[in-house]
This record gives structure tokens, C-alpha cells and sequence, in this order.
């Protein structure tokens, strides 16, 4: 089946647009500075994903049709009216994009209190109740995708979900390859070990030791940046609870992690009777965090505007604060 799509484009240099529809095989007719009609060769639905994933930083909206009218076999009268009829899907599209009904978070649901799952099997923790309270303020549904935390980001590209709420922390490596919302909180990281190890987060110190983090995270980053070539042996777990399994187990001298999760998912909990913080916070903005905040693909300001503006609201009346006391018994978490 052969079949049509309009595209619409950010700004009228994409230097890249023609070379990919050339290897597409597309018909193009231009119907504005920024809108293009195209004929494909196959099927549409085929391709629809990876035009996507190719086209997504030129950008914004795709009509896909099933029927195709080819510009150069019609008239002007046909040409005119099919131009009208899709300038007005166009416009429903823009309108359709900026009225989020349905939001998926990607989530690793292994780093409690933020986000986990219950006996039930549900998901719950902190970030599950920011996204929730923002859902709402924006009267969408918000659908959790589970998502390993060290592929979360190429997931979110390839539009396996629209945002990422995991306790993602803001870094300028990460920035590079996707957006932020406004930051929900401050995420210094600190090490954990026995209570009488008598370690503290210094290179030296650790010479030999193991050291466990979560693959993905800015405590992996930050760790085999400054410590591995001191003689630092760190090993990355899938999830935080491995790491703190194979603390408990002696497969480990420490770990390496954010200080709340720390703090409330393991020191304050049963498994964590006979471990304490070892030494001081480590703050790096390098490589540690900027804040934690929601990530988004480049150039989905849309979603972006409106997940910032609707944690503003929630922010001034009350609700966020009552969010993050309900799981913190003190404000050093964020400002």
C-alpha cells in the first residue's frame, strides 16, 4: 500500500530533510515555508516511527494518510481544496499536540522512596505522586511505562513513553541529549557502608575498595571519573536494590547513591539496621546533579511549557510541599 503524510517543520532550514526523503523515495510538494506533502512508495505505518526518530529534531507534527492524490496528476482546483484540507488538519494537529490527555512517564520502579512498586504491584513513591498531582492539574491521565534506568533516555527518544520521571538527575551530559523541566528538587549524592567501617568518599580511602552503584546514574559517573583510576573497584547493579543486596550480602564495602533515597529507602528501613552514611555529601556539579527534574525529548517545549507551569501551581497552593513531607521529615531536599 502506498499512502501520504504531511510533515511540518520548525524552521525552514533542515538541511538534512532532503537527503532523508530522497532515501525514502518521496514525492514532495511544498505548501509552505515549513509544510510539506509527501508520496511514499510504501506504506507509511512502515516507516512512521523511524521518520519520527530521524526528523525528530527538524520537527513537530506528522499527518499520515492512506490515500494518495499526487499534486502533478490534479488540477488547481483539486490542488487548492486538498491544500485547504490539509492546512485545517494541520491546525487540528498543532491544537491536538498542546491538549496532553495522555502522559507516559518512563520509570525504573527500583529506587524507593520515589518510585517503586507495592505488594500489589502497584506503582507508588514520591515521583509516582508528583506525576499523579500534575496529571491531574492538567486533566490528562498519566500512563507509568517501566523502563530500565541506563536505557531510559534512548527509550524516551525512540518515543517509548513522552517524559522521564525517575529521580533523573539534571547534568550537562545529559543535556546535550535531552530537555528538563524546572527542577523539583536537589539531589546531593552520599556514600553508605557499615556503621564502623570508618570510610569517607575519598579516593584514597578507598583504594581497593568495592564499591557499589546503579548503572545509569550520576553516582556510576561520578565514581569512575575520580575513583576508578585511584584504584577504586566500582561495580554497577539494573536497580539500586542490588546494590544494597550485595551490601548487606559483604560482596560490597560501600555504596554510592542519592543521600535521601539513601536515607529513606535503606538506612531507616529493616535491611539497613547496621549501616550509616559514610563521611559527607558529595557535590559535584560536573557530574553528580544540577537537580532532579522531568526529562523530555528536544524540542517538546509544548509538554515541557505546561508540566512547568503546572508544578508552578502546585508549588503555590500547597499541594507539592504536602507531597514532599509526606515522605521527608525535613527541607534540605530542595529549596
Amino acid at each position: 500500500m502506498k499512502g501520504n503524510f504531511v510533515i511540518v517543520c520548525r524552521d525552514q532550514d533542515a538541511p538534512e530533510f532532503d537527503a532523508i526523503m530522497t532515501e525514502y523515495g518521496a514525492f514532495q510538494t511544498q505548501l509552505s515555508s515549513t509544510t510539506w506533502y509527501l508520496k511514499l512508495e510504501v506504506a507509511p505505518e512502515l516507516i512512521q516511527e523511524e521518520i519520527c526518530e530521524r526528523l525528530g529534531k527538524y520537527t513537530t507534527h506528522y499527518i499520515f494518510e492512506t490515500t494518495a492524490v499526487t499534486y502533478n496528476t490534479v488540477d488547481s482546483a483539486v490542488a487548492s481544496a486538498l491544500a485547504i484540507y490539509l492546512a485545517l488538519a494541520l491546525a487540528a494537529a498543532s491544537v491536538s499536540a498542546k491538549d496532553w490527555k495522555v502522559i507516559r512517564f518512563g520509570v525504573d520502579p527500583s529506587y524507593p522512596p520515589f518510585e517503586y512498586k507495592s505488594a500489589h504491584g502497584q506503582m507508588q513513591g514520591l515521583d509516582i505522586d508528583i506525576g499523579e498531582a500534575l496529571c491531574a492539574k492538567l486533566q490528562a491521565k498519566c500512563i507509568w511505562v517501566e523502563q530500565d534506568f541506563d536505557s531510559i533516555i534512548p527509550a524516551l527518544k525512540a518515543r517509548k513513553f513522552d517524559a522521564i520521571l525517575s529521580s533523573m538527575a539534571v547534568t550537562a551530559p545529559r543535556q546535550k541529549h535531552i530537555d528538563f523541566s524546572n527542577k523539583l528538587f536537589n539531589a546531593p549524592a552520599r556514600m553508605v557502608a557499615l556503621a564502623d567501617a570508618k570510610l569517607t568518599p575519598d579516593a584514597s580511602a578507598l583504594d581497593g575498595k568495592r564499591i557499589g552503584v546503579q548503572q545509569g546514574t550520576t553516582a556510576e559517573i561520578y565514581a569512575k571519573r575520580h575513583w576508578v583510576p585511584r584504584g577504586v573497584k566500582i561495580i554497577a547493579y539494573p536497580s539500586q536494590d542490588l546494590v544494597y543486596a550485595d551490601l548487606r550480602s559483604g560482596r560490597l564495602d560501600a555504596s554510592l547513591q542519592d543521600e535521601i533515597q539513601a536515607n529513606v529507602g535503606f538506612l531507616k528501613t529493616q535491611s539497613g539496621q547496621g549501616f550509616a552514611f559514610a563521611g559527607p555529601a558529595i557535590k559535584d556539579p560536573e557530574t553528580i546533579s544540577q537537580g532532579i527534574a522531568i526529562g523530555l525529548r528536544k524540542g517538546d517545549t509544548d509538554l515541557q511549557e505546561q508540566l512547568n507551569q503546572a508544578l508552578a501551581e502546585l508549588q503555590k497552593n500547597g499541594t507539592y510541599q504536602a507531597l514532599i513531607e509526606k515522605y521527608f521529615s525535613f527541607n534540605s531536599y530542595h529549596d
